[in-house]
């Protein structure tokens, strides 16, 4: 059996308890629901972080991609352009106008080509001839200087 005054002392103990948690809330009772905010905000802050992060390592992937592409672009465009260049050292106009001052030098070598009848249905665009001109000799024969003096005149 439990001696009276250590029953007192307990009922006691368990009134002081509860006149102090109800006079005085405990730290969970009045902060508590702070603390669960700020713990939610802190997760959907790192989650809006990380969605933030991947779409800006997105944009920059995908920007670095256009990037790298277009650098590509440029490199093929300039390959080419330098190719062309080599194959063909000489420009065209270049080699034109160089061929027209050679027959301004010999103004007669060419005129027999316009009096064969192939180059003269070729040049007029008769129906019964090919589309194509087909001049061929040995080399240093004038093939050049014969298509110069074509050009020419069909450029008058």
């Amino acid at each position: 059996m439990v001696p009276e005054y250590l029953c007192q002392k307990t009922n006691n103990q368990i009134a002081w308890k509860i006149a102090f948690k109800t006079a005085f809330r405990s730290f969970a009772d009045m902060y508590g629901d702070v603390v669960q905010n700020l713990s939610r905000s802190k997760e959907l802050l790192i989650q809006t972080a990380s969605v933030q992060h991947f779409e800006e390592a997105q944009n920059t992937r995908e920007r670095i991609t256009r990037e790298f592409d277009e650098q590509i672009c440029r490199d093929e465009r300039h390959r080419k352009s330098y190719v062309i260049d080599w194959l063909s050292h000489v420009p065209c106009d270049d080699r034109h106008s160089e061929l027209r001052r050679n027959l301004c030098l010999y103004p007669n070598s060419t005129h027999w080509v316009f009096n064969q009848r192939q180059v003269s249905e070729w040049f007029l665009g008769s129906e019964t001839c090919s589309m194509i001109l087909w001049i061929f000799g040995i080399p240093g024969a004038g093939e050049l200087l014969r298509v110069c003096a074509l050009v020419s005149s069909s450029q008058c």
